[in-house]
């Protein structure tokens, strides 16, 4: 198993970045560096695009290059404007985001903006409130930012980043300038993990691969437990497939208890059966297949089931990823996926 190497720059964390190590999302970065340039800075900008795309990373590194007095948008730069928003402790700087049970972003904490907002900067050129899950403002939260967006102070600058801007207010989109972020091609992505973040190349690859052109999840497997908990799902669907309903309970705890959350055990499932999938349909293009590092155990996993089997037991994970948003029991769901997957590859 590849490991990575240790990286010269820490940037693991949205927060760490500059426009510089920003991965992709080319088009943003001039339109954004143009506006300062020009000095016409929109007043509310609006940043989607799917979950670890990197939307609250380009929020730090926008706030960074608007009021960096150093090396503006470079790797490293430790200015006192970039130091101080790096850590989230610039007088100038407020980060909104959902909290407590509700993960909603409270009414308080807009009002609390609206009696700052129109007050001059202590330090900055242009304050900067970023909304991060935007979507999840409850309606009193929303309509008091629609206060400040009908009249915007123009020393203040508001991001707002959501996977779903249909959620949204109409009025709150209208007011806002949209950026939509798209996935990155795989070989950037990668290009960007081995060159940027210093990964060994074959793990850049891998991890490039597998988070479908998103450098959150890209990062999160170089620096954590994911080819570990991948082996683990393995070997339990191995059990599960001996045993049968048996091991249900067991098989489904191991999963949820490798992934931490039911969206990446429905995301893990999802592919490991695609590429199963895949190698049945055609055995011998092994570029198809995202986990290509274990093509050999695919193609073994593989032949004990029939096409229409892994076709009805992808298609059954296919239609639970929607799960991973809703409030339900991680356990069950996993428990009956796991019983639809049994039936389903049992089938010949």
């Amino acid at each position: 198993m590849v490991k990575a190497q240790e990286k010269t720059i820490d940037i693991f964390e949205p927060r760490d970045h500059q426009m510089e190590t920003i991965a992709g999302h080319n088009l943003q970065k001039n339109l954004i560096m143009r506006f300062v340039q020009k000095g016409e800075i929109p007043h509310a900008m609006l940043f989607h695009g799917p979950v670890g795309i990197g939307k609250k990373s380009f929020a730090y590194a926008v706030a960074k290059y608007i009021n960096c007095t150093g090396q503006k948008g470079k790797a490293g730069c430790q200015c006192n404007s970039c130091h101080k928003i790096g850590h989230e402790i610039y007088l100038d700087l407020t980060v909104l985001k959902p909290e407590d049970f509700a993960r909603v972003i409270k009414i308080e904490k807009i009002r609390k903006l609206q009696d700052s907002a129109y007050m001059t900067p202590t330090e900055a050129t242009k304050k900067c409130a970023l909304f991060f899950d935007a979507e999840r403002m409850s309606l009193g939260a929303a309509n008091s930012l629609l206060n400040i967006l009908e009249e915007p102070p123009p020393h203040l600058l508001l991001i707002l980043t959501t996977t779903n801007p249909h959620n949204l207010l109409p009025t709150i989109r209208s007011r806002c300038m949209s950026f939509r972020f798209f996935p990155l091609p795989t070989r950037d992505l990668k290009t960007w993990l081995h060159e940027t973040i210093k990964i060994e190349e074959p793990l850049a690859e891998v991890a490039a691969i597998l988070s479908e052109g998103r450098p959150g999840p890209a990062l999160e497997m170089v620096q954590g437990n994911f080819f570990k908990r991948r082996e683990e799902m393995i070997k339990e669907l191995a059990l599960f497939e001996r045993h049968g309903f048996a091991a249900i309970f067991r098989v489904s705890e191991k999963i949820f208890a490798g992934s931490g959350t039911l969206g990446s055990s429905l995301h893990d499932l999802l592919v490991w059966h695609r590429d199963l999938l895949v190698n049945r349909l055609a055995p011998d293009n092994l570029s198809l297949l995202v986990n290509r590092d274990l093509a050999s155990e695919i193609e073994t996993h593989a032949s004990r089931f029939s096409t229409p089997g892994l076709f009805e037991a992808y298609r059954a994970i296919l239609d639970k990823q929607p799960l991973a948003q809703r409030m339900i029991t991680p356990q069950l769901a996993l428990l009956v996926l796991l019983n639809e997957i049994g039936s389903s590859l049992k089938k010949s």
